[in-house]
């Protein structure tokens, strides 16, 4: 798929999963600022680079709140690597007809839901610590808003 988008492999897919049990199984370590910022956006638009067991490694996880998506992997014993639609720099493609047409003899299937609205891409963090996050973009969910909850309960975690 990174071939297909024309887009460098140092910019890995995120992964997405019906809930976190099914990243745990899969070696990804949910830091106290992860578990809490997960109950407050997920599912929704906050995606998260978190670290992986026994590795210097990172990866981006994600629980969808879009109701095709979450019915696609809710079953699913596997996350499943995720991009959005585009070329690498390009805009996100919302048309299935225009994906197909760029993509169609690249990938394996596609799921058409039909035309989708335009919106914000989701918003990426990187859990550095439970004591630092970075903001690697800001998509719908400002980051005003994650610092906020980070914030009210930085002290609470502290004296833990």
């Amino acid at each position: 798929m990174l071939n297909a988008k024309k887009r460098s492999h140092e910019k890995s897919m995120i992964l997405l999963a019906g809930n976190r049990e099914v990243f745990i199984r899969f070696g990804v370590i949910f830091p106290y600022m992860a578990d809490l910022l997960a109950k407050h956006f997920w599912p929704g638009n906050l995606t998260m680079v978190l670290p992986l067991k026994n590795s210097e490694e990172t990866v981006g996880v994600r629980i969808s709140g879009h109701p095709l998506i979450k019915a696609f992997y809710g079953n699913l014993e596997a996350p499943v690597f995720s991009t959005s639609a585009n070329l690498n720099g390009q805009p996100y493609i919302n048309d299935p007809d225009e994906i197909y047409s760029i993509f169609g003899d690249k990938i394996d299937f596609m799921i058409d839901a039909g035309a989708l609205p335009s919106s914000p891409p989701s918003t990426v963090i990187k859990i550095v610590s439970d004591n630092k996050i970075e903001l690697l973009r800001e998509g719908v969910i400002p980051k005003e808003k994650i610092m906020s909850i980070v914030m009210a309960n930085m002290s609470l975690h502290s004296n833990v």
